[in-house]
């Protein structure tokens, strides 16, 4: 789990020293020049600990240096995976500009006590792991790798250029698997993984984490990277994926690609355990999506991908996203019948010209699991469904239980449709509080009936009854 300690500084009183005036004149002096001797060595090691990294040295590697050198910033290695193999915790690799050879097989491993190992692009350079040439195994198949690691920083690289043709042959710019702990993957610009097989199974992603053992992959941070461009298949551009419990997505762009944008999954079989089988307790936040769309996704017929989606996930934070022209702006549902997706939280996203709607709420059609427990609050809804399909702002499908959906600000697009709710099968949800604008035509569908003002709509339905409708905003 993810941990967050507010440090503060101890403050310690210094030892007095009584000098005792019985005492001879040589036995003071001698202890002024002691305690003198102290001051002197802390503050030499005070200046020694600021002249060297904290915990681990800091080695340098170019595509113009020699392996046969030290690895200094005057003497780099020249192969990548070669200096990535001689870390120790607490060690940092600088990449200088310049182009290196996928794959990057990550096995060096930080520590607790030894700090993080750290392999980041040099300052103002572009290090680019190229998988232009890389021939992509069976299976998924990262252009970087990490399995069952332990405090790796992965910071400031672009990844590209990872494509196959042949099925079952799926590139990931970045795939962490396994088991593992404190896993950093910061500043990455992520683009043209491609899956492009016409006979068979297609998948790629752009950052996936996948926890496959029986010990769960915990305390990940993806941050402030870019994945876009990307030739998805039926996978998705950022993905957590089985026994992942403990994550943070937070202040990524994600933008162009032909499927999900960021999927938190469970139940598809990625861990030993299936009681562990899913991703859990964790944030995504701040992210900026858009153009998340499979109308050009040989694999589909129609446009049906989510820019974030919770699928089978438990106990994640949604919230301060930004997602925009994509065919869902946010999708909760479990496609495992016997799955669910629970406990999630969806607050203060601004969710806006989507394709088919803002918020999807439970299974497309009745083979798939529930909904159940989530919080839908402080949202902004704006001007969804722009191909004008019915669902308009959020819509409610196949067995969705006992939510909340409270304190929302929904503006109507052209069609004027607010909730579209075409099935029976969903009970004890509670809608409130929230604020329904449009200056037109309106319309509500509430278990496959539907209502054309607002007040006939609290009657038929019971929903909402503290909210109001506006002409205006």
């Amino acid at each position: 789990m993810l941990d967050f300690v507010d440090m503060q500084n101890d403050q310690h009183r210094p030892s007095s020293v009584r000098l005792v005036a019985s005492r001879p004149s040589w036995a003071v002096a001698t202890q002024l020049l002691v305690l003198i001797l102290l001051m002197v060595g802390g503050l030499m090691a005070c200046s020694s600990s600021k002249d060297q990294p904290s915990g681990g040295h800091e080695f340098h590697v170019d595509p113009g240096g020699d392996d046969a050198d030290d690895g200094s910033t005057a003497k780099p290695w020249q192969n990548l995976q070669f200096a990535a193999d001689q870390l120790q915790p607490g060690d940092t690799l600088v990449v200088h500009g310049g182009s290196y050879p996928a794959p990057l097989i990550i096995n060096a491993q930080g520590s607790e006590d030894g700090g993080m190992v750290t392999i980041r692009s040099a300052v103002e350079e572009v290090a680019i792991i190229d998988g232009t040439e890389t021939e992509i195994g069976k299976g998924f198949f990262g252009l970087v790798q990490i399995r069952n690691g332990h405090h790796v920083r992965l910071d400031g690289f672009e990844i590209a250029n990872g494509s196959t043709e042949k099925s079952r042959r799926n590139p990931v710019g970045i795939f962490v698997t396994g088991s593992g702990s404190h896993i950093e993957l910061l500043n990455n610009d992520i683009h043209h993984i491609a899956a492009l097989s016409t006979t068979g199974q297609r998948d790629a992603h752009g950052i996936a984490v996948y926890g496959t053992s029986e010990e769960a992959i915990t305390d990940v941070v993806l941050a402030g990277n870019k994945v876009h461009d990307l030739t998805l298949g039926t996978s998705e551009a950022i993905v957590i994926n089985g026994n992942v419990d403990g994550f943070v997505i937070e202040d990524n762009e994600v933008y162009d690609n032909d499927n999900i944008g960021i999927d938190i999954i469970g139940f598809e079989g990625k861990a030993p355990v299936p009681e562990l089988d899913r991703a859990r307790n964790g944030v995504v936040r701040n992210n900026l999506v858009y153009n998340i769309d499979t109308g050009d996704n040989p694999v589909y017929p129609e446009r049906n991908a989510g820019g974030i989606y919770v699928d089978g996930g438990s106990d994640v934070v949604i919230e301060d996203n930004v997602v925009h022209h994509s065919n869902m702006g946010i999708e909760i549902a479990s496609e495992a019948k016997s799955g669910d997706t629970s406990r999630i939280i969806v607050r203060n996203n601004h969710l806006y010209a989507n394709h088919l709607t803002g918020l999807a709420m439970g299974g497309y059609d009745e083979n798939r699991g529930r909904t159940e427990g989530c919080e839908v609050t402080g949202n902004r809804f704006e001007g969804n469904d722009t191909d004008d399909v019915g669902w308009g702002e959020l819509v409610i499908q196949f067995d969705v239980r006992d939510n909340i959906v409270s304190d929302n600000l929904f503006i109507a697009g052209p069609s004027g449709r607010f909730i579209s709710n075409a099935w029976k099968e969903n009970a004890g949800s509670v809608f409130n509080n929230n604020v329904y604008v449009s200056s037109g035509e309106t319309f509500w569908e509430w278990q496959q009936t539907e209502y054309e003002s607002f007040a006939e709509y609290q009657l038929g339905t019971g929903n909402d009854a503290d909210s109001e409708f506006r002409t205006s905003e």
